[in-house]
């Protein structure tokens, strides 16, 4: 009998990719490798599969020295054991009444039948969470709509929220897992990429122009964000206190914002036009409601299933989580801001689609970080500190002339900021050995 797709036979088992069992460290064991970690039979030809607690890490006054945890010839599992194996070998809450609870890695990195699960989890993790951002954002400029909110307001607010919210739950779900590193690499990932990837996309497509209301107000306070970060990035971790800042200076901008829209008519009208790029948005208060909630379910959930699958495939491959946040995650989770652009530039709509990136990037770093950081600082790894804040904050700084000098950016230059982009991902690949 073969074994069912995703299961490995073992014995007159067959086994889930999930369900692995004991440490190659074991003494007795030789290790059988498949499905991305280390199955372990014994030596002997006894069917029985043993492990025993001095084997490995364990609580303090744990005696019991040998337990069965699974016959493999009867199929049963020890009532006291509990596993669960994430691809890459790591297995995670291995636990025992006696041995208490510890982490350990199975020495192989193969991915042979869990890979294809991690790839899954990713891409349905992202449609999952573009689906939710779009509804939740759709029902929120209709509540808003609803209750009287001007245009112009919700442009300011909830479409500059909305469009964060993906990167927003992806941040908060990698920090609250202990994945620091994936959160702070989604945030500036995605800088890089909005400044870099989209902006260049966008001018390519066309000439991007802007007015110097949106220079003078927007671009200012991005460039003057990741300035911030940088700064508070340099001391190694991002804490409650800094978040709190962030989040007040966020407040701060909006609010001044809100009464510079009401003396400049050009900056109220940007921010009405956004609202307008806005499509089907609900008018009924049920339908309302259920985008709502649908949305929020799906920004949740989706962030789960990518936080998951990257944190895998991070570890299957002995990747940098930092670089899987600066690469897959942070572009996966920009592909809103990137679909607004190109139907922003299509549309002839080119100060829609710089004021989006602008805020985008304003958004990330005060709204996104802020709020993780007052749920849970962020430590910084060393060469997210060292490099990678530095390729944003440069990559702001190129940008901020050209908009400053000619408010626009040509398709020169933007094929420049693309080029710049793709030197940054081989760079990357280089610190991985790849390139």
């Amino acid at each position: 009998m073969r074994p069912a797709p995703n299961r490995i036979r073992v014995g007159k088992l067959q086994l889930p990719c999930s369900a692995i069992v004991i440490p190659s460290s074991s003494p007795g064991f030789q290790p059988y490798r498949s499905c991305s970690v280390a199955l372990l039979k014994p030596a002997s030809t006894s069917a029985n599969l043993q492990a025993r607690c001095s084997a490995f890490p364990r609580s303090a006054g744990a005696s019991q020295t040998n337990d069965f945890v699974a016959d493999l010839a009867s199929g049963t599992w020890h009532p006291y054991f509990r596993h669960r194996i994430v691809a890459g070998g790591r297995i995670g809450s291995y636990g025992h009444d006696r041995c208490g609870t510890t982490k350990f890695l199975s020495p192989n990195k193969g991915t042979d039948c869990c890979m294809h699960i991690d790839i899954g989890l990713v891409v349905a993790g992202l449609v999952v969470l573009t689906l939710g951002g779009e509804l939740a954002l759709r029902g929120a400029v209709g509540l808003a709509m609803k209750i009287g909110v001007s245009p112009a307001m919700i442009g300011l607010t909830v479409v500059g929220f909305g469009t964060s919210a993906p990167e927003l739950m992806v941040t908060v779900q990698a920090a609250l897992a202990d994945q620091p590193d994936l959160a702070i690499g989604n945030v500036v990932g995605s800088n890089i990429a909005n400044i870099l990837l989209i902006l260049g996309v966008g001018g390519v497509i066309t000439t991007l122009t802007c007015s110097a209301g949106v220079v003078r107000r927007d671009a200012t306070a991005m460039f003057l964000s990741i300035v911030l970060l940088t700064v508070l990035g340099w001391h190694g971790v991002i804490e409650a206190w800094h978040g709190a800042i962030m989040v007040s200076l966020l407040l701060a901008y909006m609010t001044w914002s809100y009464f510079m829209d009401k003396r400049d008519v050009a900056s109220a009208a940007l921010h009405e036009r956004e609202v307008e790029e806005t499509e089907n948005v609900p008018e009924n208060a049920l339908v309302i409601a259920a985008f709502l909630l649908v949305g929020l379910a799906g920004l949740v959930g989706g962030a789960h299933l990518l936080v998951e699958g990257a944190t895998s495939i991070a570890r299957a491959f002995g990747v940098p989580e930092s670089i899987i946040g600066l690469t897959l995650v942070a572009l996966g989770t920009s592909l809103p801001e990137l679909a607004a652009t190109v139907v922003a530039a299509i549309r002839g709509h080119s100060d829609v689609a710089i004021a989006n990136v602008l805020g985008s990037c304003l958004f990330n770093v005060l709204s996104i970080l802020g709020i993780t950081a007052m749920i849970k600082p962020l430590a910084i790894s060393p060469d997210i500190q060292s490099i990678d804040m530095w390729v944003m904050l440069a990559a702001a700084g190129v940008v901020i002339p050209m908009l400053w000098r000619d408010k626009r950016i040509a398709k020169v230059e933007a094929s420049l900021l693309l080029a710049g982009y793709v030197v940054y991902m081989g760079f990357i690949g280089y610190r991985l050995g790849v390139v």
